[in-house]
């Protein structure tokens, strides 16, 4: 069920209790604040984190702006509000990584059996047979066709399962873990049966491969360990391509007010709060400029699902044709929707932005050179709010605190969505 890749020799393991180091106390909680925050598992709990920081904002902006007769009470209650919420989630995000650790610390591995499969279609856990015998109805209607498998087979990495253990006591329970369900097609007939690290009635939940804490493994001593530098270089090399646009973008846009003052330089500014201002911009670019590139791929990732399964007759190939016309169209809505910051920041700074990323995104690499737009459109958005929120006046040196902060998320984008727009990606 599992590929080689995720399996855990769990042979080396050393019996409880394990030194969990800080280095891997800190792996486990950053990946259950993916789980919890991230676009697939936690777009919910996504949501309720940007309402608590809106109502942060909103309300202290509204409490130190409002006369007595504006109720500012009010302000403050929907800050306290906010501030609760935000609270709320990050404690029970801290909650689950305490249990995880424990887990690592305490956990002793017993033999488990796989009962459930979460499926999101029906927001419920449905039966492992159930799901093998509409999987395995699935092949045959398609034939086996290795592009749609390969596609179908991703849907299946990372899947929520119910597992039946035996704990400590001999009761049977059942727990929660993550397997990869890629090889489903392989288990027919079978009891998918392996071993799991769990720890009931503690904690109810296990792990059974090595996708459930991404980058743990388990050393020549039996500990768990995170492999040295290597996490630390892939997030370098990810920051530093990152880096480039935003900093090119940002220096040219400087540059560009530096020479031409007497041009249509920014010198507006919205009459708000300098704080609700500080909170809109980061707000607008995550909403503006980093969802929309996940939102983006995913109509192209199902137009051409749509399109792979559609049958070679006269009405397949019409629903190819309205396919192919809908993508350009979708393509040509996502360049219009990035290219309109990266040229409304170069008519209002001096146009040496836009010839800095048309000069970037045609040296750049064969099959980047979608990537390398987005990151200019994203980079070009981010400052553009800056300018429309506080002018250009302080856009150099103040500006840089976009810069920062636009790396950084463009550094998880290139590590969750890069590889969907390169050449190996976009299909």
């Amino acid at each position: 069920m599992t590929s080689g890749s995720d399996t855990i020799p769990w042979d080396r393991l050393s019996p409880p209790p394990r030194e969990v180091s800080p280095s891997v106390a800190l792996r486990v909680r950053l990946a259950e604040i993916k789980r919890a925050f991230g676009l697939n598992q936690g777009f919910l709990r996504l949501w309720f984190l940007l309402v608590g920081v809106f109502l942060i904002i909103f309300g202290t902006a509204w409490y130190n702006g409002a006369k007595q007769e504006d109720y500012p009470v009010v302000g403050a209650l929907l800050a306290a509000g906010g501030v609760g919420l935000v609270i709320v989630l990050f404690t029970l995000v801290y909650r689950r990584g305490s249990r995880g650790i424990e887990l690592l610390r305490s956990g002793a591995i017993a033999p488990g059996m796989l009962t459930r499969v979460w499926v999101s279609s029906r927001f419920s856990y449905v039966r492992y047979e159930t799901m093998v015998k509409e999987w395995t109805e699935f092949r045959r209607k398609l034939n086996d066709q290795p592009q749609i498998m390969s596609r179908v087979a991703k849907q299946l990495r990372d899947r929520s399962c119910k597992v039946r253990v035996v704990d400590r006591g001999g009761r049977e329970q059942e727990i929660v873990t993550r397997l990869n369900l890629g090889d489903l097609r392989n288990e027919e007939g079978q009891n998918p049966n392996f071993p799991i690290l769990c720890n009931p009635p503690h904690v109810r939940e296990g792990i059974a491969t090595s996708g459930f804490y991404p980058g743990l493994t388990i050393s020549a001593e039996g500990q768990w360990t995170v492999p040295e530098n290597e996490g630390a270089r892939v997030a370098i090399a990810s920051f530093m391509r990152s880096f480039l646009p935003v900093m090119g973008t940002y220096l040219s846009a400087a540059l560009g007010l530096t020479l031409f003052e007497d041009g249509h330089v920014a010198t507006f500014k919205m009459q708000e709060s300098p704080l609700l201002l500080a909170g809109i911009v980061p707000m607008f670019t995550v909403s503006h400029a980093v969802l929309p590139v996940f939102f983006f791929r995913a109509f192209l990732d199902g137009l051409a699902h749509f399109r792979s399964i559609m049958r070679p007759d006269a009405a397949g190939r019409m629903f190819r044709v309205y396919v192919r016309v809908f993508r350009v169209v979708v393509c040509l809505g996502m360049g219009v929707w990035l290219a309109v910051p990266a040229i409304a920041l170069a008519y209002l700074t001096g146009w040496l932005s836009l010839a800095w990323a048309a000069f970037h995104v045609v040296l750049a690499r064969r099959g980047t050179r979608a990537w390398t737009f987005i990151t200019y459109g994203s980079s070009s958005m981010a400052l553009l709010l800056w300018v429309v929120c506080f002018s250009a006046e302080g856009f150099f040196p103040l500006g840089i605190v976009v810069v920062v902060l636009q790396a950084l998320l463009l550094t998880i984008l290139d590590r969750f969505a890069r590889h969907k727009w390169t050449s190996e990606g976009v299909r």
